[in-house]
């Protein structure tokens, strides 16, 4: 599979968010938003993240800022599945990803 593209878990829809974005780093602890872009120059980092449920579309709460940052990956908007896990990204990931800007709930 070609390192640009992604896949979505059965049952997930996946669009990345359109209109403004921010850094993962800008969130608030709690806060949850939709994963606009990943940002990684290294395909094995991004198929990583893409392989622990981290991709464009999916939805994600902030859990804690640090070494490592916590963020909880809850799964696409139209998900209706029980697909959330916790994952610990490093500082240098986590800046690399990009979210919609507005606060979603």
């Amino acid at each position: 599979m070609p390192a640009s593209s992604h896949s979505t878990p059965p049952g997930c829809v996946a669009s990345p968010p359109s209109g403004p974005t921010k850094p993962l780093p800008q969130m608030k602890p709690g806060e949850i938003s939709t994963v606009a872009t990943l940002g990684m120059d290294d395909p094995a980092d991004a198929a990583l993240l893409r392989a622990m449920g981290l991709r464009p579309g999916i939805r994600l709460r902030v859990v804690r800022f640090g070494e490592p940052t916590i963020v909880e990956v809850l799964g696409a908007e139209a998900c209706g599945c029980a697909c959330a896990s916790r994952i610990g990204l490093t500082k240098a990931l986590a800046a690399r990803v990009t979210v919609a800007a507005g606060v979603q709930g």
